[in-house]
């Protein structure tokens, strides 16, 4: 038994140029089949939260990655207890959003906001 997800993804990345490093152009369509292929599989809303992290970290030089996602499951929604309207809320934080508690806390509060 498996349940749908379905919800946003909130992601933020800091990329830190150097004069010497030729950087490629990532755009956000690209970003957006990086969530695609991981929600694609059959898995939890960490898991998939942290993969996504990972990924982005691991292939993409970025200084640091928070990745926030907020879905709406329909053992929740249809099945089971019947509460339309819930969501659960995932995050995960790496590189410098991880190290440095006023970085993470300015994206968390500029999340929170939006």
């Amino acid at each position: 038994m498996f349940s749908v997800l379905s919800g946003s993804v909130v992601l933020v990345m800091v990329i830190i140029v150097l004069l010497t490093v030729t950087l490629a152009v990532l755009g956000i369509s690209n970003l957006a089949r990086i969530v695609d292929c991981f929600a694609r599989r059959l898995q939890a809303q960490e898991r998939l939260t942290y993969q996504i992290a990972d990924f982005i970290m691991n292939n993409l030089k970025t200084q640091g990655v928070a990745v926030v996602l907020e879905a709406s499951h329909s053992c929740m929604t249809i099945r089971g207890i019947k509460k339309p309207g819930s969501a659960m809320v995932t995050s995960a934080v790496r590189g410098i959003f991880k190290r440095d508690p006023k970085t993470r806390n300015e994206v968390m509060s500029l999340i929170q906001k939006s």
